[in-house]
């Protein structure tokens, strides 16, 4: 690399690196004013961190994709092998605007600018929006407009989209309802919701990009601090506690479903040794997932080093309190 040699030989300049991840990361944001890699024949944005995670075999075949002078690669191979690291191609980015359309919200700004990282959650929604039968195409609809009503972000979106949904589906008489009866149940939920989740919007921080053990540290440590664990926006509070078997649209026993969801978390993360992790794309977002008898449960690191809660959800087996997840 061109700027190693430079910075190795400069007399003026000193760099300190805690260890090769930050020196990846850092050298190329340094240089290129973006945390992203393109990949031109693979046509793939990946941060060089991510990269790193990844065997040298692949390594090793990306490389000679990169630099292969056949005109026509096989793009079956090219996304079998990134897929098997969870990154997702450019051309594979354009597949949910096909829902959106579907669904009549794709020409909203919303979804005019979309991160990387938004990109790929809003292709994972895409890949679970229900639209097998007439029935389900309308319910859909009904949530995808609901969803652009209250959303201001598109990852507010996807969460609006499923609260719609699992409200629809859990409702007596369910598809019997009209649409104004389900539009005005969604709506009555949020409203009572949402107040009760400004007081878990606080999150631990980290330093930089932390291995399993010391994300797990750090949430242990905030834990013991009599803090709760958070979420990192409101609408992704509201899609996890009504995502709960135990949740009932009743206001009397909303903020009891908030509390009682927390702190099942609290406890469950509490309790754990290890976590497992996986970077995602962009090189600065990872998800740490840990299960044990009860509970499987997800936290979320950002790109700006908030660790999150992102679901807790009951094992079949287990046997639940009343209440709880």
């Amino acid at each position: 690399m061109p700027w190693v040699q430079w910075a190795s030989d400069a007399t003026f300049q000193r760099y300190s690196f805690t260890d090769e991840t930050t020196l990846v990361g850092a050298v190329q944001r340094g240089l290129h004013g973006t945390s992203l890699a393109y990949l031109p024949r693979c046509q793939v944005f990946i941060s060089p961190v991510k990269l790193m995670t990844m065997g040298l075999e692949d390594l090793k075949r990306i490389c000679q994709w990169e630099s292969s002078s056949e005109e026509v690669l096989d793009a079956r191979q090219i996304e079998s092998l990134f897929e098997g690291h969870d990154v997702v191609a450019c051309p594979s980015l354009k597949s949910p605007f096909a829902v959106l359309e579907e669904l009549g919200v794709g020409e909203s700004p919303l979804f005019a600018n979309l991160s990387l990282i938004e990109h790929l959650e809003v292709r994972q929604w895409s890949a679970s929006v229900a639209l097998q039968d007439e029935p389900a195409q309308r319910l859909a609809k009904e949530a995808a407009q609901f969803a652009l009503q209250q959303a201001r972000q598109a990852l507010d979106f996807i969460d609006y989209y499923g609260v719609y949904i699992s409200l629809a589906e859990r409702e007596p008489g369910g598809s019997g309802l009209s649409t104004d009866q389900r539009l005005a149940n969604s709506e009555s939920v949020l409203h009572a919701l949402l107040p009760e989740l400004f007081a878990y919007l606080d999150c631990p921080q980290t330093r930089g990009l932390p291995s399993p053990a010391e994300a797990l540290a750090v949430v242990k440590e905030w834990l013991a601090n009599g803090q709760s664990l958070g979420f990192s926006r409101l609408s992704s509070g509201v899609r996890q506690i009504v995502a709960t078997p135990s949740f009932r649209a009743d206001p009397a026993t909303i903020a009891a479903s908030v509390r009682s969801y927390v702190m099942a978390a609290n406890q469950f993360f509490s309790r754990q040794q290890q976590l497992a992790s996986i970077m995602k794309q962009d090189g600065c977002s990872c998800c740490y997932r840990s299960a044990d008898n009860e509970f499987s449960g997800e936290l979320l690191l950002n790109a700006e080093h908030v660790i999150s809660l992102q679901s807790l959800q009951s094992l079949p087996s287990s046997t639940t309190p009343e209440g709880q997840p």
